[in-house]
């Protein structure tokens, strides 16, 4: 970093020391004192006086005094005292404008200024840290002084018009709006915004304070002495490196044949060590990458973290992961169609890591969240070798742990046929389911019991059916029987046969049968019987 007070090193050399109250700093609100003008006055050996408005002393024993951006309630002679007006709301007041006062220009860009026909960026941002534009001052052409000379002017539109002066110049016979003649040096300057100053900015500031400071009539004498040459000052390079050192060539002026009239300012090249340094790089001190391993943590708790070559120009910092890291262990589980692989983390803290990706064979990968503590790999062969590739990788695929897992699938289980034994020496063990007989069918089905005899060896074939579907006999509806027709008037004659009668004495068919027409009474005797049946249980109609 370019430091002020060597940067205006030359400045410093040509403007004599003073003994006291250079400067007279009038304020009214002391907050509002601008610091880094004040730094500027006392890197030119300017002693400052911070004087409030409220209580002005005698202004003549300074060598010029300064207004700053402030609302300043009390009328100042300007014309009386070598003078730096920078504010807003001073315009007016000092006579520098008509009653339309100071005017205001603001950017979202960086404001330029027009001087000596060159564009000059005077701001090193278009916005400050609020996000307002940041603006400079100006004299309005329509509403300046008339006696006022343009040093610095606005930055040209695209229409080349030109609204008025940012740097102004009034010296000894101009008048100003108050109509009051001017006694010394005034420099009206309008880049207020000295936070965002450009180095340019700096030294047209500097020019400001050259012409009132050491203002005297010109006439035909260029220069008496080389202070006389500074507003002359040129920049002639940006900083660069000689060695380990930042340094800048300007070019300084000095006064030739002083105090006459062949007087003439000519330039002096000299180089200007600005900044030294441990190592110098592009124009600035280098600072090292690193100092030590401490500087490289990347936070990463599976990365070695290495300062190499510590504290100097080459010092960088190496974050490779650690050697045989172990972040999971896998463990497998197999099933003749299966294999489950089990995950059990090795660190209590995998910030960093995204999950894994599992893959059978080599190609078709699956990619598994960190969360899950298990994956499945299904629809594989009995008893087979398998070799399954696990890999852990960080939120950038890159692969962190590879494990490679061996395992084969179990064996289908055996179907064994149990021997039995025989009485004389053994055999091959038969099947004995016993059934019985189908039971009557009922409803189109019938059952019947099958068991096995306990004791026997386990049977090979499957228990037989114990239920069958059967088609049950029709059963004749009651309207089909028909019932004799018995006349009411004229009822059956029995007539009397041979057969005994029918009482409560048992009679036996051989009895029957023993008799004369055994046969025909036999039958005479069913053909009763059925006919005496039908008439008690035929209800009468």
């Amino acid at each position: 970093m370019v430091k002020a007070s060597i940067l205006f090193f030359a400045i410093v050399l040509l403007i004599p020391l003073a003994a006291a109250s250079d400067v007279a700093y009038i304020y009214d609100n002391e907050a509002r004192i601008d610091r880094n003008i004040i730094n500027v006055f006392s890197e030119l050996g300017l002693t400052v006086d911070k004087i409030s408005i409220k209580s002005l002393p005698d202004l003549s024993q300074y060598k010029f005094i300064f207004l700053g951006d402030e609302k300043i309630g009390e009328n100042i002679p300007i014309n009386k005292y070598p003078s730096i007006v920078a504010g807003y709301y001073l315009g007016e007041k000092t006579g520098l404008t008509d009653k339309d006062g100071t005017s205001k220009l603001a950017s979202t860009m960086p404001l330029k200024v027009n001087f000596k026909g060159s564009e000059i960026q005077v701001y090193t941002s278009g916005r400050d840290e609020r996000g307002i534009a940041i603006p400079y001052y100006f004299l309005d052409n329509e509403n300046k002084a008339p006696g006022l000379t343009k040093y610095a002017g606005t930055y040209s539109t695209s229409s080349g018009k030109d609204f008025g002066d940012v740097i102004s110049f009034a010296g000894t016979g101009d008048f100003l709006y108050t109509g009051e003649e001017v006694e010394s040096g005034i420099c009206f300057f309008g880049i207020v915004k000295s936070n965002y100053w450009t180095p340019e900015a700096k030294n047209l500031f500097l020019d400001c304070i050259k012409y009132v400071y050491d203002y005297t009539p010109k006439e035909d004498i260029t220069c008496s002495q080389n202070q006389d040459c500074v507003m002359f000052s040129i920049l002639d390079s940006q900083p660069f490196c000689e060695g380990n050192n930042v340094v800048q060539n300007f070019t300084t002026p000095v006064c030739i044949n002083p105090g006459t009239a062949e007087s003439y300012c000519a330039y002096q090249e000299v180089t200007h060590v600005l900044e030294q340094c441990a190592f110098c790089v592009d124009g600035s001190c280098g600072e090292p990458e690193c100092n030590s391993n401490e500087d490289c943590d990347d936070g990463f708790l599976f990365t070695e973290d290495i300062c190499i070559s510590p504290g100097t120009e080459n010092s960088e910092c190496k974050n490779d992961f650690k050697n045989n890291l172990e972040i999971i262990t896998v463990v497998a589980s197999s099933s003749p169609n299966s294999i489950i692989l089990n995950f059990y983390h090795n660190y209590s803290d995998l910030s960093g890591i995204k999950g894994y990706y599992l893959s059978e064979n080599g190609i078709n990968w699956t990619f598994l969240e960190l969360s899950n503590s298990t994956y499945k790999f299904t629809n594989l062969k009995p008893s087979t070798d398998y070799v399954f590739t696990v890999q852990i990788v960080d939120y950038f695929d890159f692969i962190l742990q590879e494990l490679i897992v061996n395992v084969k699938t179990s064996a289908l289980p055996e179907v064994r046929v149990v021997q039995a034994s025989g009485g004389g020496g053994g055999g091959a063990c038969l099947t004995k389911w016993e059934c019985s007989e189908w039971e009557a069918c009922i409803k189109n089905s019938q059952s019947r019991v099958c068991s096995y005899p306990e004791g026997n060896c386990k049977p090979i074939k499957e228990k037989p059916e114990e239920t069958q579907e059967c088609i049950s006999p029709p059963i004749p509806e009651p309207s089909q029987i028909q019932e004799p027709v018995v006349p009411k008037d004229n009822p059956p004659v029995i007539q009397e046969t041979n057969v005994p009668p029918i009482t409560g004495a048992a009679v036996s068919i051989p009895d029957i049968l023993a008799s004369d027409g055994a046969i025909l009474t036999a039958a005479v005797l069913l053909m009763g019987l059925i006919t005496t049946y039908f008439l008690i249980a035929t209800p009468k109609k």
